[in-house]
């Protein structure tokens, strides 16, 4: 869901970041192909942070116009802390718009710097009862820190029959009061993955699935930029290239 949301907000003459949280597994660097993106002696910003070094041109990843500043692989973070997350964020607050992927750590301590300063927190989740009973108690520690009215939850795999069946049961589970908005299975997610780069691509253009899911798009979209600016946005054809080193 980050990376599609992400590829959407390229679409709209934005310059995006996607950012991994420190906490996380590595996992971007090899769902992006990283390993063909990259020179020899590539070094992440996290790598550069952790050891107190300069942050190199060419330590960022671009892909369909966003900006991964993502983890490598064999990362090892040996004195990562508070202080660092926050000059990574504040590093990467040059990129106008960020999204963060926090993955399973909502209730990490370190993290709660970034859902303070969050203009909108998106939690993603499906139908598998397992999965949400697990992550009812986490969720509801998370949510102390975090206004109602930042928070949107997008359920993945979405179906009629599934939302008809369980839509109020994960509503009560998550205490959600807002909307509720619903992703169907992206197919092509699993090709765009496999190729390492953006899934809108091989979704053809006069597809209403496509049609469907641009329309949820800006919703989301929408939360994030705010009404009025949405409305301003160029077309992708009138983006200019945007360089993360370049002068602003």
């Amino acid at each position: 869901m980050a990376k599609l949301f992400a590829e959407h907000l390229a679409t709209l003459n934005l310059h995006i970041g996607l950012v991994e949280s420190p906490y996380a597994d590595p996992y971007w660097y090899e769902a992006i192909d990283g390993e063909v993106r990259v020179k020899e002696d590539w070094k992440s910003w996290f790598s550069s942070i952790d050891k107190d070094q300069v942050i190199r041109k060419g330590s960022d990843i671009e892909v369909e116009n966003v900006t991964y500043i993502i983890k490598g692989p064999s990362d090892l973070l040996q004195k990562w802390s508070l202080l660092k997350t926050a000059y990574l964020i504040g590093y990467a607050r040059q990129i106008p718009i960020i999204v963060y992927d926090m993955s399973h750590n909502l209730t990490h301590e370190h993290e709660r710097i970034i859902l303070k300063q969050a203009d909108h927190v998106f939690i993603t989740s499906t139908f598998d009862p397992v999965r949400v009973n697990r992550s009812v108690d986490e969720y509801s520690e998370f949510r102390k820190h975090i206004p109602p009215e930042k928070i949107s939850m997008i359920l993945n795999y979405s179906t009629k029959e599934l939302r008809t069946k369980y839509e109020d049961k994960l509503r009560d589970s998550f205490s959600i009061t807002g909307d509720v908005y619903h992703i169907p299975y992206v197919h092509e997610m699993t090709t765009a993955l496999i190729k390492g780069c953006s899934t809108w691509e091989h979704i053809p253009e006069d597809d209403e699935f496509k049609k469907e899911l641009k329309s949820t798009m800006a919703i989301l979209t929408e939360k994030v930029v705010g009404k009025e600016l949405l409305s301003k946005l160029l077309p992708e054809s009138k983006r200019k290239r945007w360089s993360f080193f370049s002068k602003k």
